[in-house]
């Protein structure tokens, strides 16, 4: 019962949104799988605000402390690159991000709080990518 009562997470306080109140229990729900190692699959439709729980839940773990070692990788479609970037910068201004995608990548000298990539590069790049620590 535990694992599946999200119950109440304040929200990161520089998270510059207002959540709905079913985006608030996603959020909520990711943030405490992610404390306890859980991974998690949000399966709401296109349009619901599933990048905003994401980017609360990376904030509110980087206001902890949790991100100071260990980074965040999200991958995604090329097409939502841009947007995943816009989207960290409106709503989640503290968290550092950079993007891992076309014929300048480099590892060695970047460690942002989130790295975005895609699932080609993933792909390509996966030996280097499981070299690194990554907290999600």
């Amino acid at each position: 019962r535990q694992l599946l009562d999200a119950g109440d997470v304040a929200l990161p306080a520089s998270i510059q949104a207002t959540l709905r109140p079913y985006q608030e229990r996603g959020y909520a729900w990711l943030y405490r799988n992610a404390r306890i190692g859980l991974g998690s699959v949000i399966a709401d439709d296109m349009g619901l605000g599933k990048t905003l729980q994401v980017i609360a839940t990376l904030q509110r773990l980087k206001d902890e402390g949790a991100l100071a070692e260990a980074k965040v990788l999200v991958v995604v479609p090329t097409s939502l690159l841009t947007n995943w970037q816009k989207e960290i910068a409106r709503f989640a201004p503290e968290l550092t991000v950079a993007v891992f995608h076309g014929t300048q990548r480099e590892l060695d000298t970047v460690r942002p709080d989130v790295l975005l990539t895609t699932y080609g590069v993933a792909r390509a790049e996966s030996a280097a990518l499981k070299a690194l620590r990554w907290h999600l």
